[in-house]
């Protein structure tokens, strides 16, 4: 089971990710997201090189990385093997302009690490710090992206929704700045 993760998507701001299979089906049918109110949160900030202590970042200096992303954080969790939770919408209270955190489950409901290597969470933080700095030699980082939206892969079908979606979105677009530049003359 470790090594395989996949992806399901829950919300336009919410992904899920595991190494046992990620949404799981209710008892009606429907996808049900696992609890994950009582998982590890790991903000941006946490990891953030440009930060100092006070400014909210946990790991030393040796560790951190230069402005990390919250769905940077996300895949590197899905490429350890752990189980995790992209919330997009949420952000870091000592900074609420940088939006997005990952929830990690760290802990199995016997309060018992789920890897022995991973027995708290100041041992998790420095672990993505470390797989992130990896991750980015082989992936680039969010500058050379871009759109950080762009890093979350799903299938097929829903790549190919989203791309049409953004095609008309950008021909509305052009539309109405040609309507722009009609209204003008007419003043």
């Amino acid at each position: 089971m470790a090594g395989k993760s996949s992806v399901g998507v829950d919300s336009t701001s919410e992904v899920s990710s595991s190494a046992s299979g990620g949404v799981s089906a209710g008892t009606d049918g429907k996808k049900q997201q696992p609890d994950s109110s009582r998982w590890v949160v790991i903000y941006p900030a946490y990891l953030d090189k440009r930060r100092t202590e006070s400014e909210g970042r946990k790991v030393s200096l040796e560790y951190a990385v230069n402005a990390p992303h919250a769905i940077e954080i996300f895949k590197v969790v899905a490429s350890m093997g752990l189980q995790g939770h992209l919330e997009l919408a949420k952000s870091y209270s000592r900074d609420f302009f940088v939006k997005g955190r990952v929830r990690v489950k760290l802990f199995d409901e016997n309060h018992c690490p789920l890897r022995s290597d991973l027995c708290n969470r100041k041992a998790l933080r420095i672990a993505i710090a470390k797989e992130l700095v990896k991750w980015r030699l082989q992936n680039g980082s969010m500058e050379k992206h871009g759109d950080p939206l762009s890093l979350i892969s799903l299938n097929k079908s829903n790549e190919n929704e989203s791309k049409s979606s953004s095609a008309n979105v950008n021909a509305s677009s052009s539309s109405s700045s040609s309507n722009k530049k009609k209204s003008k003359g007419r003043k």
